[in-house]
């Protein structure tokens, strides 16, 4: 059971056009259940400063492994349309409170919560985390880098096809001067087996489709 208590609301700035009053609802992100509380009616202009006692009680379920662990504090108005109230809501305004680190980190007294009028910032700033990054599991980080991996076998294929276009060597250049060319040669052959180091995709990355393996190829030697 969960037990949240409103002691002051604040609206700083206009929330919408013609706005009276406002509702403010309590949830539990991914439930369907909604509380609210009675319309409380604001001043020309929309900014308003008020004290509340008004306390919420609602379930609370614990989830160990997944990110829905956020009760969502809403500001909402009425639905009208041409000037008539109609059935629903409209949110004006959301924050979110993390449960988690509210039960592994309690505090005493009381917290200032910032609504979002932008929705888009609220869901992105408030439901997740910078460290969600770290908390994925493993398979999933496993399934990014071999992604990142895959995207560089093109260019590995393309460096690897360029270098031994380098070191083919015809009968007429070997007979034209053989010490220049092979010491030429063996450095495009150091060449390509540092290449070969840096781009093998071993450690991270999809093993190659060829059937002959590149890296089991002895090195070839000139004579």
């Amino acid at each position: 059971l969960c037990s949240l208590t409103l002691k002051k609301l604040t609206v700083l700035r206009e929330l919408d056009k013609d706005l009276n009053s406002v509702v403010i609802a309590v949830k539990i992100q991914g439930s369907k259940r909604i509380l609210r509380s009675n319309e409380y009616l604001l001043p020309p202009g929309g900014l308003m400063e008020t004290e509340l006692e008004l306390t919420f009680s609602l379930q609370y379920p614990h989830f160990l492994k997944r990110d829905a662990n956020k009760l969502q504090i809403m500001l909402q108005r009425r639905k009208r349309y041409k000037n008539r109230t109609i059935l629903g809501y409209k949110t004006l305004a959301l924050g979110t409170i993390d449960m988690a680190e509210v039960m592994q980190h309690p505090t005493d007294g009381g917290q200032v919560l910032g609504l979002h009028s932008n929705m888009k910032d609220a869901s992105v700033r408030d439901l997740y985390d910078e460290d969600d990054e770290l908390r994925k599991p493993k398979k999933t980080r496993r399934k990014m880098i071999r992604t990142t991996s895959m995207t560089r076998q093109p260019n590995f294929k393309q460096k690897f096809v360029a270098l031994l276009k380098r070191f083919k060597v015809t009968d007429e250049v070997l007979d034209s001067d053989p010490v220049d060319q092979t010491q030429e040669a063996e450095e495009d052959l150091d060449l390509l087996y540092e290449s070969l180091e840096v781009y093998n995709p071993s450690d991270s990355g999809p093993e190659m489709e060829d059937n002959e393996s590149v890296l089991s190829t002895p090195k070839p030697k000139l004579k």
